[in-house]
């Protein structure tokens, strides 16, 4: 997985992991799809995500920002920490064993999280255009809202 972008200067520079999962989501041959993510999870393979080596490269330039999209998550949830996410995660009580298996947890949760706002940033721009076009009149839109 590319972990830097060209800007428009044509030099490399790094990228957040939010703008580097969300273009990926954006390019339908990169083989990650939101939806895919939002149903089955990370666990499902993906590529760029399947291998402890990419998932641990990821959270090792991305982890701050990682963190943090997990911990704000977390909190959203009731919880204290990100951390709290992996308690009772797995049937073992001991799923983060080592480091790569932290990181991998920490990098596959936050691709999640950003594929359900992803999702949901789609489904809401798809409603607001169907309900512009039943304000408009248009017939179809309007079955759709149940107007008809």
């Amino acid at each position: 997985m590319d972990n830097q972008a060209i800007n428009k200067h044509n030099t490399m520079e790094k990228i957040s992991f939010r703008e580097l999962i969300n273009s990926r989501f954006d390019d339908p041959d990169s083989g990650l799809a939101a939806d895919e993510v939002a149903m089955h999870g990370c666990i499902s393979g993906f590529p760029g995500l399947t291998y402890y080596k990419d998932t641990c490269e990821l959270y090792d330039i991305h982890g701050d920002e990682i963190f943090e999209l997990c911990q704000e998550y977390a909190e959203d949830m009731g919880w204290q920490s990100a951390l709290d996410l992996f308690a009772g995660y797995s049937p073992s009580k001991s799923y983060v064993t080592t480091n790569d298996v932290f990181k991998n947890a920490m990098v596959w949760q936050a691709v999640e999280i950003l594929a359900h706002d992803y999702c949901e940033r789609e489904h809401q721009e798809m409603k607001e255009m169907i309900q512009k076009d039943a304000a408009g009149g248009d017939k179809h839109a309007k079955e759709i809202l149940g107007e008809v």
